[in-house]
């Protein structure tokens, strides 16, 4: 079961207020119709510009196994602090998006998303 994918992206206010727009690859399994699991992956590294793209492999396996799988883009942080104030609120930011319906899913994707059933991996 190939995985395919589409960009999304959701704005949510960081601890300091300001908004914050994180990007993200909703990563999907072709095919499913049953509800499926979710994995958010998080990238390592201060914020590339297209972090997004980098744990492909990862997001590839996890579709494949039958997971939708969210890979967001976490931006540069100017600081250390900054970069621990912002980070994780991506991460709640881009689940409570896609579980609560407030952006559209992929056309081609037919399941629908367990919410009981989300993990998240990362590294760093």
């Amino acid at each position: 079961m190939a995985g395919a994918f589409e960009d999304r992206a959701v704005t949510h206010a960081s601890p300091g207020g300001a908004a914050r727009e994180v990007r993200f690859r909703f990563w999907y399994p072709e095919g499913v119709t049953a509800p499926a699991a979710v994995v958010l992956v998080s990238h390592g590294g201060d914020g590339p510009t297209q972090g997004h793209t980098g744990p492909e492999h990862l997001a590839r396996e996890y579709s494949a196994a039958g997971c939708v799988t969210l890979v967001p883009n976490h931006l540069p942080s100017s600081s250390i602090l900054q970069h621990e104030r912002d980070r994780p609120g991506d991460v709640p930011a881009v689940l409570d998006a896609v579980l609560g319906g407030k952006v559209g899913f992929p056309g081609r994707f037919r399941g629908s998303l367990d919410s009981a059933r989300v993990g998240h991996a990362g590294h760093s």
